[in-house]
């Protein structure tokens, strides 16, 4: 077993080690990788992942979102999706015709009912597929069968990405399949800050098949080769290892800030380090990743084109940002037919962002808007995104609509609290002149949030 990457050789033999245990003993297990931002929990991960696919391995990821655009169930919403080769932009139509296909052909030869199977996971991606649950233990039952005949199909590995942002239904059904999926070549592996331990201090509490493995910053041996790596035998070698503290994304960000300025004092928060970096950009660079910042996180070629950057310009711009390792493109995309990027990191989303002046940031979060909107899916995932973006538009009427509909799906998929939320928030944007739909919201949220208070009399 190879790996590029510095430091972090023992966390890799652990993952291998339980990875081999899956696969020759047939034991699945849970492993959730803890670490400050910039530690490197995704670099850990997506190098554990090129291992294990060349073991044979299935590697399936999917993230949860810092804003609230992301579903009840969406880190596990996009793995479904592309288990079943479902895209963001297909119509609710074809969403359920993939479902069921797929469903029927991974429990071809299991105690289970497909197109009851289908309809549930429908709930979960956010489409109606003809099945209502008759409780959420139902739900993660379909959850549980369908993902236990895909690692019959082949050796399985599900990724879950910043469940730190994830809704509490979403980790209850990690934990759910963690304690109850026997006899199968599946790891389920999740990734961190140490604050979902100040939201959910019980995670995976009880669960014997469960390893938690914390990310520490560097030593100073390690730091020292990554900055080696990145900068070559220079004088500013000992600097960067002062400043950084042995955190692999300040490593990284002050090397690249040295390449590219080659002089002046480093900044000490990573934060403002990327600031500097961003402000050294070339205009038009700059301005793209700017443009990108208001999609999200992950960001499409086609809702920079909305914001009107030419395609030779844009495809240049991209691969120079790339080469200067701010954004990435991804191996996968949710919206056929479109690129998908994706920012290193959070932070220099956010970052990117902040740059952007408040009196500009409502045009392009409606020219994003229309984009997701001209792609003709159905899916949590693009109703959370288009609530948000109408939102920070000016435009809460399109805004509370999403936000309705989203509310919807949660209490269809029993996340009565998470529903509550989502009505709140439609509240707050209705004007006060709108009576009517005021009263029909608190309405619903009365009976959202009655529910929440239910839902767990119920699972007992």
């Amino acid at each position: 077993m190879s790996s590029t990457i510095v430091g972090r050789g023992s966390e890799l033999a652990i993952l291998h080690t339980f990875w081999e245990r899956a696969t020759s003993e047939r034991q699945p297990h849970l492993v959730s990788i803890f670490g400050s931002a910039g530690v490197g929990k995704s670099t850990v991960a997506a190098e554990f992942a090129r291992i294990a696919t060349e073991t044979g391995a299935r590697v399936v990821r999917g993230r949860s979102l810092p804003y609230r655009e992301s579903g009840t169930y969406g880190s596990l919403a996009s793995q479904l999706m592309q288990l079943c080769d479902v895209f963001e932009s297909d119509s609710a139509h074809v969403v359920a015709d993939k479902l069921r296909g797929r469903t029927a052909e991974l429990l071809a030869n299991a105690d289970a009912d497909p197109d009851l199977v289908a309809g549930h996971l429908g709930v979960i991606v956010g489409i109606d597929a003809g099945s209502e649950a008759s409780d959420r233990d139902a739900l993660f039952s379909s959850a549980r069968q369908f993902l236990e005949g895909a690692a019959r199909e082949q050796p399985t590995v599900l990724v879950f990405e910043d469940i730190h942002w994830a809704d509490v239904n979403m980790l209850d059904l990690i934990e759910a399949l963690a304690t109850r999926v026997r006899g199968l070549p599946l790891l389920l592996l999740t990734l961190s800050r140490p604050e979902l331990h100040d939201t959910r201090g019980g995670w995976a509490k009880g669960i014997p098949a469960y390893t938690a493995l914390t990310l520490a910053p560097l030593g100073e041996r390690h730091a020292r080769e990554l900055a080696v790596r990145r900068l070559g035998e220079t004088d500013r070698v000992d600097e960067v290892i002062r400043v950084a503290e042995g955190n692999p994304l300040f490593i990284e960000q002050l090397a690249a800030t040295i390449d590219e300025t080659a002089s002046g004092t480093l900044p000490t928060s990573v934060r403002a380090l990327v600031a500097a970096r961003l402000d050294a950009l070339p205009r038009a660079e700059r301005a793209l990743l700017i443009d990108a910042s208001v999609v999200g996180k992950v960001f499409w070629e086609g809702a920079l084109r909305a914001m009107s950057h030419e395609n030779g310009e844009r495809t240049h711009l991209l691969e120079e940002l790339e080469r200067r390792d701010l954004v990435r493109p991804e191996a996968t995309s949710m919206i056929e037919g479109e690129p998908q990027f994706a920012f290193t990191h959070v932070l220099i989303r956010d970052v990117a962002y902040g740059l952007l002046p408040r009196a500009d940031r409502a045009r392009r979060h409606g020219l994003v808007a229309e984009f997701f909107e001209s792609s003709a899916g159905a899916s949590r995932e693009k109703i959370g995104a288009l609530a948000r973006h109408w939102r920070d538009a000016g435009n809460h009427e399109r805004a509370v609509e999403q936000l309705v509909r989203a509310a919807e799906q949660a209490e269809r998929g029993w996340a009565k609290d998470h529903a509550a939320l989502l009505y709140r928030e439609a509240l707050e944007l209705v004007t006060v002149e709108n009576v009517e739909q005021k009263s029909a919201l608190r309405r619903r949220l009365a009976l959202a949030a009655q529910a929440s208070f239910h839902v767990p009399d119920v699972r007992r």
